[in-house]
């Protein structure tokens, strides 16, 4: 297993180092593009470490992470990352105090 965290790292490395040395020509711009790096390797990290990174084919966990970010950097981009949060707390909250009457 830690190999295999060791592969992905160096993986990740060398992605985003590549992503560094590309042309001004990119459609994304470089802070956006480090943002979706960090979100790809944090979500890519949290499903290893929880044992859910290899329960399906590479297409499909990749398909679900790269969808993940996006929308998590939509979200940011349009200003309801923070709304959306706020909002899901006390959603949630209002739930766990419904479940314990």
């Amino acid at each position: 297993m830690k190999h295999v965290i060791m592969i992905f790292f160096a993986a990740a490395l060398l992605a985003g180092c590549a992503t560094q040395q590309q042309g001004a020509g990119d459609k994304m711009n470089q802070s956006t593009r480090a943002k979706m790096t960090s979100c790809i390797t944090a979500e890519s990290m949290v499903r290893i470490e929880n044992g859910t990174a290899f329960t399906a084919p590479v297409k499909a966990t990749t398909d679900n992470i790269v969808e993940t970010c996006l929308h998590r950097l939509a979200l940011e981009k349009m200003g309801l990352n923070q709304e959306a949060a706020t909002m899901t707390q006390t959603i949630l909250s209002g739930l766990m105090a419904a479940n314990r009457q």
